[in-house]
């Protein structure tokens, strides 16, 4: 069996929770998941164009999920870019 997936389990529970996916699919994206990583990295996955359909669909469902996994952190980021932006053209 391959190494576990960064936050498999919990990228499993957002699966069943959010997409409302049967236990054989989830386990589908699963072995998918760990197979991108194996070929492509973690970084590669998060910014690989990927052709395989099925493939695009998993890196599409676990950029999604970190997103969601991290909004906490990524969203005051976000939100600080935005005001140093406002704050650079108040300046000028």
């Amino acid at each position: 069996m391959s190494k576990k997936a960064p936050l498999e389990d919990e990228f499993r529970e957002w699966l069943l929770r959010r997409k409302l996916l049967s236990q054989s699919t989830v386990q589908n994206y699963l072995v998918r998941l760990r197979r991108l990583i194996a070929d492509y990295g973690l970084q590669g996955i998060l910014f690989a164009v990927i052709l395989d359909k099925r493939s695009r669909l998993t890196q599409r469902y676990y950029k999604e999920f970190l997103c969601e996994h991290f909004s906490h952190i990524i969203l005051p980021l976000l939100q600080d870019e935005e005001r140093e932006r406002e704050i650079r053209k108040e300046k000028e």
